[in-house]
């Protein structure tokens, strides 16, 4: 299964193990407001429905709600199913940063990182983030500080569909399918150690370290 828990909306779908699977993967968008009254029920019937043993988690950084009722209801289930899941976790700078070493990101991402107004906006060429900022100190900063049109930044996922404002309309816009299919390329090059609980991470920078031979 994978599962976002680090967006507007918590995102479930099952990982299909070979391309006719694609018919099987059951997707499903929860809202935030009344988190906690879905997602448990949801997880338990998916479990009981296809008895999937692995969850593959996009985890931070993102809101407090759907993080916290994210990472209790799947430990909460790993618990009652004997520690029976693995669980592996990825940022989504983590995973941006390998789509940018593969060549299919540009350089600059705006990262949502669970409030209405403020994001960060990450420099995957130097590989790090640049500052926290709200949308009105994003857009002078675009011509000034970067030097770079909005068509050279990608936005990132996020089901709310008036999140960005329009300044940033002609940004390329990451969808659940590429973030899916990275998760499962990333997962497949970079081998994570499986996880029986896993941890919100809420605001957490993660450290990340070149690439062994330059870009991917």
């Amino acid at each position: 299964m994978f599962i976002d828990i680090s967006s507007d909306y918590i995102h479930l779908t099952n990982f299909p193990d070979n391309q006719e699977d694609h018919k099987e993967q059951k997707t499903i968008s929860l809202p935030r407001n009344g988190i906690e009254n879905v997602l448990w029920a949801e997880l338990i019937k998916r479990q009981k429905a296809y008895s999937f043993t692995q969850a593959y988690v996009l985890n931070w950084p993102g809101g407090f709600t759907n993080l916290r009722v994210g990472t209790l209801c799947l430990n909460l289930l790993n618990t009652l199913l004997d520690r029976q899941l693995d669980f592996f976790s990825v940022s989504k700078p983590e995973l941006y940063q390998f789509a940018y070493d593969a060549g299919e990101l540009s350089r600059f991402g705006v990262i949502y990182i669970g409030q209405k107004r403020n994001i960060r906006l990450r420099d995957f060429q130097e590989r790090k983030k640049i500052w926290q900022m709200n949308f009105d100190e994003l857009a002078p900063r675009i011509s000034w500080n970067l030097h770079a049109p909005s068509s050279e930044l990608f936005l990132d996922v996020t089901t709310d569909p008036e999140y960005y404002p329009d300044f940033l309309s002609s940004c390329t816009k990451v969808s659940y399918a590429q973030i899916q299919s990275r998760m499962a390329t990333y997962c497949t090059a970079t081998h994570p150690a499986p996880m029986k609980t896993i941890e919100a991470k809420y605001m957490i920078d993660p450290i990340i370290t070149p690439p062994r031979s330059g870009r991917l």
